[in-house]
């Protein structure tokens, strides 16, 4: 019985929440909140007295707890939990503290990974096939009904950690790629062209009992009659195509779209322009187009380029309507141009389409994040693609961001430290894209807390990591990062090391201008080099030109980020505030 129960007033879900917690510390305490001989004892004790403190005292995380116990048991429902969510935050971030495993997975009832089929010919010239193989199945299976398929992305980051994307897929792999994915069953297989002629073989492992049971020929049927699925009323629309060398170039561009560089995304461009000029109505290569346009619009700064990634993703959906991978990344070009309005709209139809998609509910939380500056809303749609996704590096790292946004070090910290696993072992959770920042983003934290000589090693760790990866973010990260780096030995009394360290931010965002590459996140990192240098008139230029671009987001990081605490008293740094 909550206090307002007690009281006869009327009732809302955070009585609920005060009930749980009554739950939770019997569970915790082995003892009720709230003890008494008789009922009104008991209810004298839950309108004035505050239950004892959890009595387990030697465990580290009882503090942590003790604080969540507290605010799920307040007298006032106003100072509770105001949602089943937001508590379910709180505990998440304690679990994360903790330092625990994560827990991976149980397989879906009826979850499938197709893995990338393997040439068993001496001419590599056509491993191409192997990719092209495994996509159309994909495609094929996520029209069974019934059937959960593992998304391409997230196997090739699971054989990336585990044994090399190259690796041949044995049946102890299959078996450790189903089981670090969740699925129930992996199918992989072979492929030999000889001639005109392509002979398929297919397996199908599954991944409790390691049994396995091979496939010929037409493989999505025989693989639904084996698994005991209903195919029902299965089409195949205008996904795929039946041009040949179109289906050659699709392939082609996804294997480089998956190397992760400049020359690697050139190439992936080329290949799907080659396989939509073939094939006018092939929708998948009409959506990876789009894809690799919208990628290389992100690393180069190029507006003009979203745009014709837009252009590619609507011919996708016109084609294919029902292509939920479609709208989401319609909804990501858009963010990236600012009309985060038609990206929230764009990507609940991908979601209506998919709601167990991670990468959907990660573009979702980008547009609260980046467009409208809502970062509790953001947190919990990152929170959720994680969920879905564990592997999702970029989710962590911009999960931590909006914590650290929010002061909640707790979380923020708890992502960080994910994160950085997630990036030593390359996993993004999203095609073409390569985490960085992952230890600039733990010592960003460590700074705001007045600890900057372990974000310095942290900042260290960060440029080490630069060295050995060749990103394309790299160069437009290491501008922020050297402003955090010149901010922590300022914090120390370095003004040497410091300066040093802001010389480099401002000349290599001058380099960036230079080859024409402007956008509003770089821009307000130097704004802050410029405040803290002093260079009030230079802050306060960059500060609005970033604005211009993303207003919102802007000017509601500039009201609490301690790089402008020298200009909160300045009229002009008011008037861009005022300008929300």
């Amino acid at each position: 019985m909550s206090p307002e129960q007690a009281l006869g007033r009327e009732l809302d879900a955070r009585t609920d929440i005060f009930s749980l917690g009554v739950v939770f510390h019997e569970l915790l305490a082995g003892e009720l909140p709230f003890p008494g001989a008789n009922a009104i004892e008991v209810i004298d004790a839950i309108l004035h007295r505050d239950p004892p403190p959890l009595a387990r005292s030697g465990e580290s995380l009882v503090p942590e707890l003790q604080r969540v116990l507290k605010k799920m048991l307040a007298k006032d429902r106003a100072e509770r939990y105001q949602t089943m969510r937001e508590l379910g935050r709180d505990l998440d971030a304690i679990e994360r503290r903790s330092g625990r495993a994560p827990v991976v997975p149980a397989p879906a009832t009826n979850a499938v990974a197709v893995m990338t089929f393997t040439n068993i010919t001496r001419d590599r010239g056509t491993d191409w096939l192997g990719t092209g193989i495994a996509e159309t199945l994909t495609a094929d299976l996520k029209r069974v009904e019934g059937l959960a398929v593992v998304a391409r992305e997230r196997i090739w980051e699971a054989l990336r950690k585990l044994a090399g994307p190259a690796a041949a897929p044995d049946e102890a792999l299959a078996t450790r790629v189903g089981r670090e994915l969740g699925a129930r069953w992996v199918l992989s297989g072979a492929f030999q062209r000889l001639g005109d002629v392509v002979r398929v073989t297919a397996r199908v492992t599954d991944v409790e009992t390691a049994e396995i049971f091979a496939l010929q020929d037409r493989i999505v049927a025989e693989l639904s009659e084996g698994l005991r699925l209903d195919l029902g009323r299965v089409a195949r629309g205008t996904q795929e195509t039946h041009v040949v060398d179109a289906y050659e170039a699709f392939a082609r561009g996804m294997l480089n779209l998956r190397l992760e560089s400049y020359e690697s995304l050139d190439r992936a461009v080329l290949f799907f322009e080659r396989a939509v000029a073939l094939d006018p109505r092939y929708a998948r290569a009409h959506l990876q187009l789009g894809s690799a346009y919208d990628v290389k619009a992100a690393y180069l700064v190029l507006p003009e380029l979203h745009e014709r990634a837009l252009a590619s993703f609507r011919r996708a959906i016109d084609l294919a309507p029902d292509l939920a991978v479609a709208w989401k990344e319609m909804g990501s070009a858009l963010i990236s141009l600012g009309r985060e309005d038609e990206a929230i709209e764009a990507i609940g139809r991908a979601l209506a389409l998919d709601p167990a998609d991670a990468s959907a509910h990660s573009a979702l939380a980008r547009a609260y994040f980046v467009g409208k500056a809502r970062w509790a809303d953001a947190i919990a749609e990152y929170e959720t693609a994680l969920r879905l996704n564990p592997q999702a590096g970029w989710a962590a790292l911009q999960l931590a961001h909006c914590a650290a946004l929010m002061r909640d070090f707790v979380r923020g910290e708890a992502a960080a430290r994910r994160a950085a696993a997630l990036q030593e072992e390359m996993q993004s959770g999203k095609d073409g894209v390569v985490i960085v920042g992952a230890y600039m983003r733990l010592g960003h934290l460590a700074a705001l807390q007045d600890r900057p000589e372990p974000a310095l090693e942290l900042f260290a760790r960060e440029l080490a990591f630069f060295d050995r990866v060749d990103h394309a973010l790299r160069d437009r990260s290491r501008i922020e990062l050297h402003q955090r780096i010149g901010a922590a030995h300022l914090r120390l009394g370095h003004a040497a090391e410091a300066q040093a360290a802001f010389d480099v931010a401002v000349s290599g965002f001058d380099e960036r201008l230079r080859l024409g590459a402007d956008d509003p996140f770089t821009r307000f990192y130097v704004a802050g080099v410029h405040a803290l240098r002093g260079e009030p008139e230079q802050a306060l230029a960059g500060l609005a030109k970033a604005a211009k671009m993303r207003r919102r987001f802007t000017i509601e990081r500039a009201r609490i980020e301690p790089e402008f605490d020298s200009l909160r008293d300045d009229r002009r740094f008011q008037d861009v505030l005022a300008s929300a």
